[in-house]
């Protein structure tokens, strides 16, 4: 069976202008020549025929060879003469539509698993492996630096909470300081000893702090407490409070830009 697909395409001309600034940086501004319409191509078409019908033959269509996967299941695919029956491991498989095609969803061991379809005198195996996922995950004894809020500028309004987390070895006690009050992380998981884990938290801000204005008060201390040893860390970045009658605004003052 074949069907004709027929695909239009349009190709409209355009002189794009570029201008930079600086290296790195570019502004650009397209415009189409709308007062002269004999430089604009027109607009051409094309037929294309595809052929999209479906095979009547015995075949797997997917695997179409031995695989190796971490799935605990798999759809098999296939098609077929939609005359004579398809079995699946000796039963015979229930399939849709006049077409021929088949699918059955397996459940896969670890392992090597091998499943047999047939039709006829005709006989396929499909052979899945399931593996173990591959969890290379390296134990830490530290806080990781760049995971500490905030690893760059933070800001939190007086009288709301500022959250902040960190990654730690799973196992460990950590709590942090700000503004002078100190608050008991909790581990999002439950992990291996070691495990590099999300600790949360967050501290109300509260204190004499000027009402029109914003002050820069400094990093966030944290504190963890691993296999007998007792280590403070202090964030990369600073928290700025903003007074009642104040918000936190940022500005862009550079620009990244990518092609």
């Amino acid at each position: 069976m074949q069907r004709k697909l027929k695909v239009l395409c349009a190709v409209l001309g355009a002189v794009l202008l570029v201008s930079s600034a600086q290296a790195g940086f570019a502004n650009a501004e397209a415009s189409v020549a709308r007062s002269h319409p004999a430089a604009i191509p027109a607009a051409t078409s094309q037929t294309v025929e595809l052929d999209l019908s479906i095979p009547r033959t015995f075949a797997i269509t997917r695997p179409v060879n031995q695989i190796t996967t971490t799935l605990q299941a798999y759809y098999i695919t296939g098609t077929s003469n939609p005359a004579a029956p398809v079995f699946f491991n000796g039963e015979e498989i229930q399939r849709l539509g006049t077409q021929g095609v088949f699918g059955v969803h397996v459940e896969l061991s670890l392992g090597t698993n091998t499943f047999t379809f047939s039709q006829g005198n005709q006989r396929e195996t499909v052979t899945i492996v399931r593996r173990r996922p591959v969890t290379d995950v390296v134990p830490i004894t530290e806080i990781v630096q760049g995971s500490m809020f905030p690893a760059v500028q933070g800001g939190v309004k007086v009288g709301e909470y500022l959250e902040v987390s960190c990654t730690a070895p799973a196992g460990a006690t950590v709590s942090t300081t700000f503004n002078g009050r100190t608050v008991q992380l909790t581990p999002v998981a439950t992990a291996q000893r070691g495990t590099p884990t999300r600790f949360t938290g967050s501290i109300m801000i509260q204190g004499d702090f000027d009402p029109d204005s914003i002050q820069k008060v400094g990093p966030v201390t944290y504190t963890m407490n691993f296999d007998g040893r007792t280590r403070n860390f202090e964030s990369s970045g600073d928290v700025f409070v903003a007074g009642r009658n104040t918000f936190i605004a940022v500005r862009l003052t550079s620009h990244v830009g990518f092609v």
